[in-house]
């Protein structure tokens, strides 16, 4: 994976700076992001973390809420990865609430298995497993699938939390999330409905 992702730096940086260099505002925020990425595998957290808040000042700037729930979410991984807990939380709480606000299914489940990384990290596994049911439930009510590395990072959260639970238990945590609509999903994440 490093070294896929060194080999892309370069290009990555020259279609970000083509895309500055002819203001190409929706093209640059993506090459930020595609950028960060790289970096973010390659082991360069901090480096990425710093691409990926310029990418979410350009979508704002473009007043797109959908991108910038997107890069909000991706920085809250960078954040995981650094191990700072609670501001990848505060991220994914903000971007649940701009996913949810458009009713954007795919960022809704993306930042429900943020927060589900969260809960791993805090030790909660119940609140992992169902916040990861519930992702997984949404995620199967859509065509797209996320690509494994945009779930590297929180995946290996959650996996650990799961290794160290009785197996029944936390299927049966994690089946009870996925049951769940959107709506119930997202407040269960914010804390508004207890688990069954």
């Amino acid at each position: 994976m490093r070294g896929r992702a060194r080999a892309r730096l370069y290009p990555l940086g020259e279609a970000r700076e083509i895309c500055r260099s002819v203001e190409l505002g929706g093209q640059l925020g993506t090459s930020q992001l595609g950028r960060g990425n790289a970096l973010l595998h390659w082991g360069r957290r901090a480096e990425a973390a710093r691409l990926y808040r310029k990418g979410l000042a350009v979508y704002r700037e473009l007043g797109d809420e959908t991108f910038a729930a997107r890069m909000t979410n991706t920085i809250a991984h960078a954040l995981l990865a650094q191990n700072d807990i609670e501001g990848a939380d505060g991220l994914a709480r903000e971007a649940l609430v701009g996913f949810a606000k458009q009713r954007d299914r795919i960022g809704v489940a993306e930042a429900l298995d943020t927060m589900a990384a969260v809960a791993a990290a805090r030790a909660d596994p119940e609140r992992a497993a169902m916040l990861d049911g519930a992702a997984n439930g949404i995620q199967a009510t859509i065509a797209s699938q996320p690509a494994p590395f945009e779930r590297a990072i929180s995946r290996r959260f959650i996996d650990a939390s799961q290794a160290v639970v009785d197996a029944a238990h936390w299927r049966s945590a994690w089946d009870a999330g996925r049951e769940l609509t959107l709506e119930a999903a997202v407040d269960f994440a914010f804390g508004r409905v207890r688990a069954n």
